[in-house]
């Protein structure tokens, strides 16, 4: 396990760059943390990271964004989804490509049907943030 602290919107970005470098295409990240504590930074960081040049948002009206560099990147937001069968149809078609990272904000939502995953952890502390970053397999 791997943890971070952030005290900005930078440092965030910084280690979502730096935790991308070792991205090889296949993984499937879960993003857990509180409302408004740096998700989509994160995902933000990981596709500037692998050459997206796209404004990354958050897909919580859309339930997913599609980008392409050097992978292409599924943005997940499952927020506003309960049914788990919806959430696994959703995931049917991306999971475990090669040639793709997927990133799942409100990734606990997916845990059960999935086999392995990276999970980010973003917790607040005061004014910065604890980023955990581990391998679940």
């Amino acid at each position: 396990m791997e943890r971070y602290i952030s005290n900005s919107v930078e440092d965030t970005l910084r280690i979502a760059k730096d935790f991308a470098k070792n991205l090889k295409g296949g993984e499937i990240i879960l993003l857990e943390g509180v409302l408004g504590g740096g998700k989509t930074i994160f995902v933000k960081g990981v596709a500037e990271a692998i050459g997206i040049d796209d404004i990354i948002t958050s897909p919580s009206f859309s339930i997913m964004n599609n980008y392409k560099g050097k992978f292409y990147l599924y943005h997940f937001d499952f927020y506003r989804l309960e049914d788990q069968f919806e959430i696994e149809e959703l995931l049917h078609d991306y999971l475990y490509t090669p040639e793709s990272i997927i990133m799942i904000e409100w990734g606990y939502k997916a845990r059960n049907i999935l086999k392995e995953y990276i999970l980010v952890n973003i917790e607040l502390e005061n004014d910065r943030r604890i980023i955990t970053i581990r391998k679940v397999d």
